[in-house]
């Protein structure tokens, strides 16, 4: 997958333009797909509060299908941080007519990476 990562103060964002490789039904983008996204702009916000972190729930919320060459916006934030939980929320966004596609939260919990 090609992911274009950026950010926009504390809000990260990742860019992605549907493939037909990443498709379930034929057109349709597979909702796994779509869960990596979020997994991986969720992320993307941890990571720049300088967090290293592991995701350990993630609840997504399909409200419409993405399609093969749509651009994608996937936009996320940390929500709360409480010890070493971290919760993000994320929206998935048809850049060109603005639909909001699905909506995501995630837990992370920040790791000790010489422990793991």
């Amino acid at each position: 997958m090609h992911l274009v990562k950026t950010s926009v103060g504390e809000k990260a964002r990742i860019e992605y333009v549907v493939r037909p490789e990443h498709t379930g039904y034929p057109g349709i983008l597979h909702g796994g797909v779509t869960c990596v996204l979020f997994d991986e702009v969720m992320y993307h916000a941890v990571s720049m509060v300088g967090v290293v972190a592991v995701l350990a729930k993630i609840a997504v919320e399909y409200k419409r299908p993405a399609r093969n060459g749509d651009l994608l916006l996937a936009e996320a934030e940390i929500v709360e941080r409480k010890g070493r939980k971290i919760e993000a929320a994320a929206i998935l966004i048809e850049r060109q007519k603005g639909d909001i596609l699905a909506e995501a939260r995630a837990l992370f919990i920040e790791v000790d990476l010489e422990k793991l």
